[in-house]
C-alpha cells in the first residue's frame, strides 16, 4: 500500500508540474502581450490575473488531493497494524506467555509508534499495562544517517536507485583498487584528528569481535582504512553491491568507497564536498556509535554522549539538522522508563551511579511514565548528567522488570557482592536493544519452514520445539550434547 500511494502521488505530482510549467509560460506571454498591447490602448493584464488565480486554485487541489491520499494511506495502515496486532497477541495468548511480556522492540514508524493507533500503544491497550519501549537502536542510527545524507548529498535519483552510486558502479572495473587515497589532515575534523589513534584502535576491536553480516564487517575495515590504519585481513575492497534507498548500510559504504576513490570517480565539485562532510560524519560520529548499540546498559549514557556530539559537531548545519531531530524524536533510552538501564553499565562512574540514586527523591516523575526524553537544544547540554533524567517515576522500571530493587540501598561500590544486583544485571543484560537480529531470524524461519510446512499451527509447534530445544542445547560443546538431560 505504501508502495501504491508513493507512485500516486508520484504520478499526480508530475501531472502537476506539468500544469504549473505551463502557466508560468502563459503568464509570461500574457506579459509579453501586455507591453505590446499598451501602445494601441488594449488592456490584456486581467487575463494574467486570471490565470495567476487559477495556479493559485490549482496548488490549492494539489494539496487538497496531497491530503486525501495521505488520510487513506493512513487509514489503510491502521487497519493492516490492528490486523497484524491481533494476530501478535493471540500468539501470545496461545503460547500462554502474554503474561511474561515486560517490553517490545521496535522499528520507529508510524505505524509502530504513532500516539492514536500505533502498534505499540494497542499492545499495551490489549494486554493492560505498560511496557517497556525498547526502539530499535540500529533503526534510530538509520534515521540518523538518512537525515545526514539529504543533508550532505540527497543526489538526484532514477527510481529506487542513486545515480551517482549506480556511476560509481559502473566505472569499479576501471578504478585501479592500489590507487586509494586516504583522509589528508586538512579533511579530518579537529575531533578526528586528536583521536585519530584511539578512533581506529576502537573500530579495530570491533573487528576482532563477532560481526553477524558482511557488510557490517566491510564498514569497519573501510572506515580503518580512510583513517590511515591496517585491518587485521589487509586491505582490500569487495566490488560494489546493491544501493537502493532501502539499504542504509549500503549507501555507507559507498560512500566511504567512492571518497578513497575521489581522484578516479570523476565527481563534481558538489558531489565531492559532499561526499567529504558525509563520510567525516560516518567515521567520527556514526561509526563508534552503530558498533556500540547492541549492549543494553550502555545506551542510555552513549544516546547523551552522541546528542552532546551531534549538538558540538564542527559542522554546524549538518549539526543542527540531526540534533534536532535526535533531541525531539529519538531519546527513548533518556526516558524516566530507561534511563535505569545504565545502573548496570560498567562503565559509569561511582559518582554518576550514587547522582542518579539521589534523583529518585529529588525529581518529580510524571504520572504517566514518559516513553521518550525530549531535550531543549537551547539549554547548556555539557553538564547534562544521567541523573537529570532520573525521576521517582524511574522504579517503575525495576517493577516491570520483576526485578528486587533493595540494592539501590546500599552504596554502588557494594552491588558485585550483592546478589540481588547480580541478578538483576544478568536480566538487564539480556534485553535486545536491537530488531534486525530478530528481523532476520523470522526471515530466515519462514524461508525453512515453508519447505516443511504450510500450516500456521505446525509452524507455530515448530517454532517451540526450537526454541525448547535451544535451551536444553544452548551450543555445540561436546560436555553440552553428552550431559544427562
Amino acid at each position: 500500500m505504501v508502495a501504491a500511494y508513493v507512485d500516486l502521488k508520484k504520478a499526480f505530482d508530475s501531472v502537476h508540474l506539468i500544469f504549473a510549467e505551463s502557466l508560468e509560460v502563459l503568464v509570461m506571454a500574457l506579459e509579453a502581450l501586455h507591453e505590446e498591447a499598451k501602445p494601441l490602448g488594449l488592456e490584456v493584464s486581467w487575463l494574467k490575473t486570471k490565470v495567476q488565480v487559477f495556479g493559485d486554485l490549482l496548488d490549492e487541489a494539489v494539496q487538497s488531493v496531497h491530503r486525501g491520499l495521505r488520510q487513506q494511506q493512513q487509514q489503510h495502515e491502521a487497519r493492516e497494524v490492528d490486523i497484524n496486532t491481533k494476530g501478535d497477541l493471540f500468539a501470545l495468548h496461545d503460547w500462554g506467555v502474554a503474561d511474561q511480556v515486560v517490553g517490545m522492540c521496535f522499528y520507529m514508524t508510524a505505524s509502530n509508534t504513532g500516539s492514536r493507533s500505533g502498534a505499540c500503544l494497542l499492545i499495551e491497550q490489549q494486554l493492560g499495562r505498560d511496557l517497556l519501549n525498547v526502539a530499535c537502536r540500529h533503526h534510530v542510527l538509520d534515521l540518523i544517517a538518512a537525515k545526514a545524507y539529504a543533508v550532505c548529498l540527497n543526489t538526484p535519483s532514477s527510481g529506487p536507485q542513486i545515480t551517482l552510486f549506480t556511476r560509481f558502479q559502473d566505472k569499479w572495473d576501471l578504478i585501479d583498487q592500489d590507487q586509494h587515497e586516504i583522509m589528508p589532515d586538512d579533511h579530518l575534523t579537529e575531533a578526528i584528528r586528536d583521536s585519530r589513534d584511539n578512533l581506529i584502535a576502537g573500530l579495530k576491536l570491533h573487528l576482532s569481535q563477532f560481526q553477524p553480516r558482511d557488510d557490517y564487517r566491510e564498514l569497519l575495515e573501510l572506515s580503518v582504512i580512510v583513517l590511515g590504519g591496517m585491518p587485521a585481513r589487509g586491505i582490500r575492497f569487495r566490488w560494489p553491491g546493491a544501493h537502493h534507498h532501502a539499504r542504509w548500510m549500503a549507501k555507507l559504504i559507498y560512500a566511504v568507497k567512492i571518497y578513497l576513490f575521489r581522484g578516479q570517480a570523476n565527481l563534481t565539485a558538489r558531489e565531492s564536498a559532499g561526499i567529504l562532510r558525509y563520510v567525516k560524519f560516518i567515521v567520527s560520529v556514526y561509526v563508534p556509535a552503530w558498533y556500540a548499540a547492541p549492549s543494553p546498559t550502555c545506551v542510555p549514557c552513549d544516546d547523551l554522549a552522541l546528542l552532546k556530539d551531534l549538538v558540538g559537531y564542527e559542522d554546524k548545519s549538518l549539526a543542527k539538522a540531526l540534533a534536532d531531530g535526535f533531541a525531539r524524536r529519538h531519546l527513548w533510552y533518556l526516558s524516566e522508563s530507561l534511563v535505569p538501564l545504565a545502573f548496570f553499565d560498567e562503565d559509569l562512574s561511582l559518582e554518576r551511579k550514587r547522582a542518579m540514586i539521589e534523583a529518585f527523591s529529588s525529581n518529580e516523575g510524571s504520572e504517566d511514565l514518559t516513553k521518550r526524553a525530549v531535550v531543549d537544544l537551547k539549554a547548556d547540554l555539557s553538564q547534562k548528567t544521567l541523573a537529570d533524567f532520573v525521576t521517582k517515576s524511574s522504579r517503575m522500571f525495576f517493577v516491570t522488570l520483576g526485578i528486587d530493587d533493595g540494592f539501590l540501598e546500599t552504596d554502588p561500590a557494594e552491588w558485585h557482592d550483592d546478589p540481588r544486583y547480580v541478578a538483576a544485571a544478568r536480566k538487564v543484560n539480556g534485553i535486545r536493544v536491537l530488531n534486525d537480529f530478530a528481523e532476520r531470524g523470522v526471515a530466515l524461519m519462514k524461508d525453512y519452514n515453508l519447505t516443511l510446512t504450510k500450516d500456521e499451527d505446525q509452524t507455530q509447534y515448530i517454532l517451540q520445539v526450537v526454541e525448547a530445544h535451544r535451551g536444553r542445547f544452548p551450543d555445540a560443546n561436546k560436555s553440552t550434547v553428552t550431559r544427562p538431560h
